[in-house]
C-alpha cells in the first residue's frame, strides 16, 4: 500500500483520540481532588457548636466563699461530698488533698509522702475512692502522667502511670467513666483551642505504665465571656471537668465557660466526638483563673473554684445550668425555609463527601466505558498492545471495499486490496517509474514501462494499455476511464486523490 494511502486510511479510521481521554480526565481528577478536600474536611475537627444560650449579658455566679487557707491559693481539682468537699492544689513536693466544709474552711488535711508532678483534677467514684489527675505538664517534659489512687479512708496512695501514644501534652481535666476508665483532655498551649480526647486503652495497673489512645478532639470557638485573665485564649482552654455521680452528665470547663454532654450507657467519649445532641454551654464571667469544677450532690448546680489573682483571693462560685434550647417548630407554610434551614456544620460536611463519592462513582464508570468502548473498535494493522490497550490481530475483511474519502467512520480494511483496485500508487514492485518520489501531482513520464509495452511485475497476463496521447492535453497528464479501462477512480472524487 502506498504511503499516501496509509496516512490517508489513517485519517479516517475511527479511533479514540488522545484529547478526548485527556477532556475525560481532567474534569475526574478535579472531582477526586474535591472529593479529598471533603474527605479532609469531614475528618477535621470542627468548633463545639454548643446550644444557643440567653441573649444579654450573661450572669455572674454565686459566691459561695473564699479560701482563706494560703495552700489551697492554688485549687486545682474539685469534688463535691455528703458533707462539703474534697480539693487538690497545684505544686508542692508531697501529695496532699483536702477535706472542705460548705464555708470553704479546711476540715482536715491528707498528706502522702509520694511526690507528685503537677496535680491538676480530682475525682471521687462511686465507691468514694479518689482518684488526683497528675497529668499536668506546662514545659511538655514529662514521658508518662499518672493518676494517684487513694482510698475511700484516705489510708494510701498509690500511683497508676500512663503514656501518651503521639508526644507530650499538658492536660488539666480528669473524666472518670462509670466503668473505672479514665478520660483526658488536653489543654491546648497554643491557643488554637484543639483539645485531645485520650482514654485508657486498658485497665490501670499498679506500678505499671498504661497506653492512651487518641479518641478524638475537640476544637472550642470565642465565646466573648468576660472576665479571665487570659482573654480570648482563655476562651478556649480546658482547665477541669467532672462526671455527674450517675454517669449521665459529663462537664468540661475553660476559663469562661462550661460545657455539659447528655452521656448515654456511660460512655463518655462517645458523648464528647458525637456531633449530636450538642453541648449546653453555660458562661462563668468574673472568675480571674477559674480551673476547677463539679457538679453538687443534687445536681442542680455548677460548683467552680478559681485560684488567686493579684489581691483577689482563691474563691467558689455556684452557677445555675442553662437548659437545652426547645427544639424549633417546623414551619407550616409550605414556602418557608426548606428542609437544609436545620442543617448544621457536621450535616453540610457529610452532604459534600456525600456527592463527592457520587462524583467519584460517576467518574470510574465513565472511565470503564471509555475502555469498552475502545476495546469494541477496529485495530490498524500492526497496532500492538501500547497502542490502545487491546492485544491481537484486527478483524481483516475477505471483502473487497472502494475508499469513500467523506466517510469518516468507514472501516478500511485494505489488507488484501490490490493496487489495481484504487490506482493510488505506481505498481508495487518497489520502483518509482513516475519519477515524482511518491507524489502524484505533475505530469506522467512519457516512457512508463507499461507504456512501452513492459507488463509491470505481476501483471504479465494484463493487456497492454493503448496508446498514450502526446501533449500537454488533460488525456497526457491524467488517465481515465477512456484511456485505461483498468481505471477505477474512487466514490466521490477524481484523480488525484485528495490530500
Amino acid at each position: 500500500m502506498g504511503q499516501f494511502t496509509r496516512y490517508w486510511v489513517a485519517a479516517r479510521s475511527p479511533r479514540l483520540d488522545l484529547c478526548q481521554t485527556y477532556a475525560v480526565r481532567v474534569p475526574g481528577i478535579v472531582l477526586l481532588s474535591a472529593l479529598i478536600s471533603a474527605s479532609l474536611a469531614v475528618a477535621a475537627p470542627g468548633p463545639v457548636m454548643a446550644e444557643p444560650t440567653p441573649t444579654g449579658e450573661p450572669a455572674p455566679g454565686k459566691k459561695l466563699c473564699k479560701f482563706s487557707d494560703q495552700r489551697l491559693s492554688e485549687i486545682s481539682g474539685l469534688a463535691a461530698t455528703e458533707d462539703g468537699y474534697t480539693a487538690v492544689a497545684d505544686g508542692g513536693d508531697v501529695l496532699q488533698i483536702f477535706d472542705l466544709s460548705r464555708k470553704c474552711t479546711v476540715k482536715q488535711a491528707h498528706t502522702f509522702q509520694q511526690n507528685p508532678f503537677d496535680p491538676e483534677d480530682l475525682a471521687i467514684t462511686e465507691d468514694g475512692t479518689v482518684w488526683v489527675a497528675d497529668i499536668g505538664d506546662n514545659n511538655l517534659e514529662r514521658e508518662t502522667v499518672a493518676l494517684w489512687k487513694i482510698a475511700s479512708d484516705r489510708s494510701s496512695a498509690s500511683i497508676y502511670r500512663m503514656t501518651y501514644p503521639d508526644g507530650e501534652y499538658d492536660a488539666e481535666a480528669l473524666l472518670m467513666q462509670p466503668d473505672g476508665k479514665p478520660v483526658i483532655v488536653t489543654k491546648d498551649l497554643d491557643g488554637a483551642g484543639v483539645a485531645r480526647i485520650y482514654i485508657a486503652k486498658s485497665p490501670l495497673k499498679e506500678g505499671q505504665s498504661v497506653p492512651l489512645t487518641k479518641a478524638g478532639e475537640l476544637k472550642l470557638a470565642s465565646t466573648g465571656t468576660a472576665g479571665n485573665r487570659f482573654g480570648v485564649v482563655g476562651q478556649k482552654l480546658v482547665t477541669g471537668g467532672t462526671v455527674s455521680a450517675d454517669g449521665t452528665r459529663a462537664v468540661l470547663r475553660t476559663y469562661s465557660d462550661a460545657y455539659e454532654w447528655k452521656v448515654a450507657k456511660g460512655d463518655v467519649v462517645a458523648a464528647l466526638t458525637k456531633a449530636k445532641p450538642r453541648p449546653v454551654r453555660t458562661p462563668l464571667p468574673g472568675e480571674g483563673q477559674g480551673e476547677a469544677i463539679t457538679l453538687s450532690r443534687d445536681g442542680t448546680q455548677f460548683i467552680t473554684a478559681t485560684e488567686a489573682v493579684g489581691q483577689a483571693p482563691a474563691a467558689m462560685f455556684s452557677y445555675t445550668p442553662n437548659k437545652p434550647a426547645p427544639p424549633k417548630p417546623k414551619p407550616r407554610d409550605a414556602s418557608g425555609p426548606g428542609w437544609f434551614s436545620g442543617l448544621d456544620l457536621g450535616d453540610i460536611k457529610m452532604i459534600i463527601a456525600a456527592l463527592g463519592v457520587l462524583g467519584l462513582v460517576l467518574v470510574v464508570l465513565g472511565v470503564w466505558g471509555i475502555k469498552r468502548s475502545r476495546a469494541a473498535l477496529p485495530r490498524r494493522p500492526g497496532r500492538s498492545e501500547d497502542d490502545d490497550g487491546a492485544a491481537g490481530p484486527p478483524p481483516t475483511s475477505r471483502r473487497r471495499r472502494r475508499a469513500e474519502p467523506d466517510d469518516a467512520t468507514a472501516e478500511l480494511n485494505l489488507g488484501d486490496v490490490r493496487f489495481d483496485d484504487l490506482r493510488h500508487d505506481p505498481p508495487g514492485d518497489g520502483r518509482d517509474p513516475w519519477g515524482t518520489g511518491g507524489s502524484r501531482r505533475g505530469p506522467l513520464p512519457r516512457e512508463e514501462p507499461w507504456r512501452r509495452g513492459e507488463p509491470p511485475v505481476g501483471r504479465a497476463s494484463r493487456p497492454a494499455p493503448r496508446p498514450r496521447p502526446s501533449g500537454n492535453s488533460p488525456r497526457a497528464r491524467y488517465p481515465d476511464d477512456d484511456d485505461d479501462t483498468r481505471y477505477h477512480p474512487p466514490a466521490g472524487g477524481g484523480w488525484p486523490p485528495p490530500r
